[in-house]
C-alpha cells in the first residue's frame, strides 16, 4: 500500500493507480461537461436537467477507486473551466447522483462564481411524484416486455420507457420522454406512433405495477445490468455514445437517475405515490 500524504483529507491522502489514466482523459471530460452544460443554462424542466446529469454520471461509474480520488480530479478540472455551462452541468450531476459523487459535484460547483442557479435548480429539489407504472407486452413476442414509468415534479411531467430483453431484466433500450404525460406515452406505445415507431406493443396490459413491485423490479434490473456490463461490454462506455438525451441506449446513465427517483434516494426529501389503485384498462 502507498503511504498516506500528510495534511490531506482521507480521500486525497492515497494516490490511486487510476490517477494517470484519468488525467490523460481530462480534456475529454471537460468537453463532455461543456457540451452538456450548454443545454442546461436556459433549461426550465428539472427532469430534463436530471436526465442530462445522469448521462454525466455514467463516466464516473468505473473512473474511481475506494478513495474516490479520480472523481475529484475530474470535477476539479471541470470547475477550473469557470463557465456557467460547466457549473450548470456540475449541479445537474449532483441532482442525478447520490452519496460521495453528489457531495463532490456540489463542492466543485461551490468553488465557482455563482451568478445564480439555472432556472431548473430550485424545482429539482421539490418532491417527486410517481404517477403510474405500467408493464406492456410486445405484440410479436410475449417474452418481450416494457415498463412505462410516469413522473411529475412541480408542473413538469416526464416518462421513462424501458424495454427488456426476452425473459430477463436486461434492458434492450431506454427512452426518456420529457414533458410527456402517461396517457400520451401509452397512446403512442400501444399504437406504434411517435417515439414508439420502432416498438411493437399490444394494447393488452399484462400487469399494473405497484410501487413495491417496481422498486423490486428496478433493483433487479440494476443488478442484472451491472453484471451484464461488467461481463460483456466496454466499461465505462465511450463518452461520445452518451451525448443523446431523447434516446439513451447506454444503460448506466439512466439507471443512476432511476435509482435516485425510484428508491427516493439521497437528496429527494419526499415521495408522493399517487397510483393508489389498479388501472381499469379497456
Amino acid at each position: 500500500m502507498r503511504e498516506p500524504r500528510a495534511g490531506l483529507e482521507i480521500w486525497q491522502a492515497c494516490r490511486s493507480g487510476a490517477d494517470d489514466t484519468v488525467r490523460d482523459r481530462l480534456g475529454e471530460f471537460r468537453a463532455f461537461f461543456r457540451d452538456h452544460g450548454s443545454r442546461l443554462t436556459g433549461l426550465k424542466d428539472p427532469l430534463c436537467a436530471a436526465s442530462v446529469g445522469a448521462s454525466l454520471s455514467a463516466p464516473f461509474i468505473s473512473v474511481t477507486d475506494l478513495m474516490g480520488l479520480p472523481r475529484e480530479i475530474v470535477l476539479d478540472a471541470v470547475a477550473r473551466m469557470g463557465t456557467a455551462e460547466a457549473r450548470a452541468a456540475l449541479l445537474a450531476l449532483a441532482a442525478a447522483s447520490d452519496g460521495q459523487l453528489e457531495t463532490l459535484a456540489l463542492r466543485a460547483a461551490a468553488t465557482m462564481d455563482g451568478g445564480g442557479e439555472p432556472p431548473w435548480a430550485e424545482v429539482a429539489r421539490e418532491p417527486l411524484r410517481l404517477l403510474t407504472t405500467d408493464r406492456l407486452r410486445d405484440r410479436d413476442d410475449d417474452r418481450m416486455e416494457a415498463l412505462i414509468v410516469a413522473f411529475r415534479q412541480g408542473r413538469y411531467d416526464a416518462v421513462f420507457v424501458m424495454r427488456f430483453h426476452p425473459a430477463s431484466l436486461l434492458t434492450a433500450r431506454i427512452l426518456f420522454l420529457p414533458e410527456t404525460t402517461r396517457s400520451a406515452a401509452l397512446a403512442d406505445f400501444t399504437s406504434g406512433r411517435g417515439a414508439a415507431d420502432s416498438y411493437h406493443f399490444t394494447r393488452k396490459l399484462k400487469i399494473t405495477e405497484t410501487r413495491e413491485s417496481m422498486v423490486g423490479l428496478v433493483g433487479g434490473l440494476l443488478r442484472e445490468n451491472e453484471l451484464n456490463l461488467r461481463m460483456g461490454r466496454g466499461y465505462p462506455p465511450d463518452l461520445d455514445q452518451l451525448s443523446r438525451l431523447a434516446d439513451v441506449e447506454i444503460v448506466p446513465a439512466v439507471l443512476v437517475l432511476l435509482r435516485k427517483f425510484v428508491l427516493s434516494a439521497y437528496g429527494i426529501g419526499a415521495w408522493d405515490d399517487v397510483d393508489h389503485g389498479p388501472l381499469v384498462w379497456p
